[in-house]
């Protein structure tokens, strides 16, 4: 409360599942007259709550469900450095990693989310051989070779996704045209987005379709 200092809720999700820290800034936003806390956490996870109550809205998870955490540079599972940008009732966000855990060219992933839904919104769900949710793990939620599972969410809040993008139409991916990880924040305007990875690359795309317009290999890491 900004008036007496009470604090009125928390929330500590990651719990022992966090990767390695929580460096990301939460975003305050209304979505059709509710206030929402989007907090980009540390186990991988975007979670939005409400901000009076602190009820957990809806989660996103940016992992796919079969990459996994390693504690060198080959790892696939990763969490947020950056934080959200909300920009015409859409949220945009990116993979990242801190830089000692980064390089190496890494995939990243920029998404674009829609926060009116509820639940779980991402992109695939986890099942084990029997069909049944597999519980949230801090190295890997879902290993095939187990006879796991990795479905579309029928309830996924993804309108668009960046993770390769063949810009050219030549029918290859070049090493400009993958996204990276990421430190810093996309920026917008005029449906114009642009965001540089770790790999030196600054992408522009559109923010409303996700089209990508154009790459650029600035030769040096962008971290901010």
């Amino acid at each position: 409360d900004k008036y007496t200092g009470k604090e009125l809720w928390q929330d500590n999700s990651s719990g022992e599942n966090l990767l390695n820290g929580q460096w990301s800034s939460p975003l305050v936003i209304d979505v059709g007259g509710q206030v929402q806390v989007v907090t980009p956490q540390g186990d991988g996870w975007l979670r939005s709550f409400d901000a009076l109550t602190g009820k957990l809205i809806w989660k996103f998870d940016i992992n796919l469900k079969t990459d996994k955490r390693s504690n060198d540079r080959r790892s696939t599972r990763h969490h947020f450095m950056a934080s959200p940008v909300f920009y015409h009732d859409r949220i945009y966000l990116t993979k990242g990693e801190t830089f000692q855990h980064s390089g190496g060219g890494a995939t990243g992933r920029l998404v674009c989310i829609d926060p009116n839904k509820v639940g779980d919104i991402s992109s695939q769900l986890a099942l084990d051989s029997s069909g049944l949710p597999l519980p949230d793990s801090r190295i890997q939620i879902a290993d095939l070779a187990k006879g796991h599972q990795v479905v579309s969410n029928p309830n996924s809040g993804l309108i668009w996704e960046c993770v390769t993008s063949d810009v050219n139409g030549d029918g290859k991916i070049t090493f400009e045209e993958e996204f990276h990880l990421t430190m810093g924040n996309v920026a917008i305007k005029a449906d114009l987005l642009i965001v540089g990875d770790f790999e030196g690359v600054v992408h522009c795309l559109d923010a409303r379709t996700g089209k990508h317009y154009l790459d650029h290999d600035t030769l040096a890491a962008v971290l901010r």
